[in-house]
């Protein structure tokens, strides 16, 4: 990933800068061609520090804990410089500098060499201009929590099944590779004729065919999310109780970004196209070019999702009570924390079902491969009785 600096004109004809991380100047051309924007330039910069989300969100909330102390930036700036990291002691000392020379604070972090992600730099541009950054950085620590919230939701949802699934392939490749050919000496020597369940175990068929067949789904299905990311997302929620939690998730993260840049006093157009320029998940920015385009036509938002089916029915009636009464901000807190609580809830039932049910495949598996070699051990058994 290289980072790109891009310079852009509207409707109106303001000119729009800002940067983003994309592979090539083509991928940041495919990313503006939806918006209704004019690509004036783009150039490739040189490269920076990436400050991480959980960095940015360290340094976002102990700003503003300082700066609500009354605490001037300089000296909350010096303090941070103090009990920073190795990786983050550069940046602190060039804010610093740049801060007692006279540049605000986005100035300083332009000029610092570190990438701080455009809406973060938003938050702080607004803050500059209101007088009230230790505000503005409040409720940029909000949204840089509940992004990150999203992001471990999902994490913690397909970590357990993941680790079990790698046991299961690592399973099934040692019993290829060590047990079989060593079953497969001793039943040849006892010198009775094998079951075809047998046969198929020994002869190290099925356990090829079990790992081509997975990996063929994971293939096909990876396939059809290159090909059709939208596509793929509509059908993947579908899904029972799993389908539900990504799209709650989804659904999270938009609104805690539009509720925090309209809190802070971003109009819900630009904050729009702005959480669209930066977002990584294109079923987000899929929304988010809906909403921008009929906004710009005059239209209200719940028409805009009103054509995307995939929505669930409460999500839009709340979008369009939310307009009805004028207040847009509350209602997105609302569903924040409505879909905060209820993808806890089915987090934990997908878990406690998937636990079973993986141990069931697993146990049908191991089973299946015990008795194809007890089968033709008690054959031989019976017949030296006789």
């Amino acid at each position: 990933m290289k980072l790109y600096h891009y310079k852009l004109c509207d409707k109106d004809g303001q000119i729009i800068t800002g940067a983003m991380t994309a592979n090539s100047k083509n991928d940041v051309l495919s990313h503006f061609a939806q918006m209704p924007y004019t690509v004036l330039a783009i150039t490739s910069l040189r490269p920076k520090k990436i400050f991480s989300p959980a960095q940015q969100l360290l340094f976002c909330r102990q700003l503003a804990i300082l700066l609500q102390a009354n605490i001037s930036l300089q000296d909350a700036l010096a303090i941070l410089s103090q009990s920073a990291s190795k990786k983050t002691l550069p940046l602190f000392f060039s804010l610093h500098e740049s801060i007692a020379k006279g540049f605000s604070l986005s100035e300083a972090i332009e000029k610092s060499g570190f990438f701080l992600s455009p809406i973060l730099q938003n938050f702080i541009k607004i803050g500059q201009t209101s007088g009230r950054l230790d505000e503005a950085l409040k409720k940029a620590t909000i949204y840089l929590s509940f992004t990150r919230l999203a992001t471990e939701k999902i994490k913690a949802a397909s970590i357990y099944p993941i680790i079990l699934i790698i046991a299961l392939f690592i399973s099934l490749s040692a019993i290829s590779l060590l047990v079989l050919p060593a079953m497969n000496s001793l039943l040849m020597n006892l010198h009775v004729p094998l079951p075809y369940f047998t046969r198929l175990f020994i002869n190290g068929h099925v356990i090829p065919l079990v790992l081509s067949s997975f990996l063929i789904i994971f293939l096909l299905l990876l396939l059809f999310y290159k090909k059709n990311p939208l596509s793929f997302y509509r059908c993947f929620f579908q899904l029972p109780l799993l389908g539900t939690l990504c799209q709650e998730i989804l659904l999270f993260r938009l609104c805690s970004g539009l509720e925090a840049l309209l809190s802070a006093g971003i109009p819900i157009e630009e904050a729009s196209l702005l959480l669209a320029t930066q977002n990584d998940n294109c079923y987000i920015e899929h929304l988010l070019h809906l909403a921008s385009k009929t906004l710009e036509q005059g239209l209200p938002l719940s028409k805009a999702w009103q054509e995307e089916k995939s929505l669930p029915p409460i999500f839009l009636q709340l979008i369009t009570a939310g307009e009805a009464s004028g207040n847009l901000s509350n209602i997105f807190s609302l569903i924040i924390d409505f879909y905060q609580k209820d993808s806890e809830i089915l987090q934990k039932k997908f878990i406690s079902l998937l636990e079973p049910a993986l141990i069931l495949i697993i146990s049908l598996f191991v089973g299946s491969f015990v008795m194809a070699i007890v089968l033709p051990l008690l054959d031989a058994g019976s017949q030296i009785n006789l």
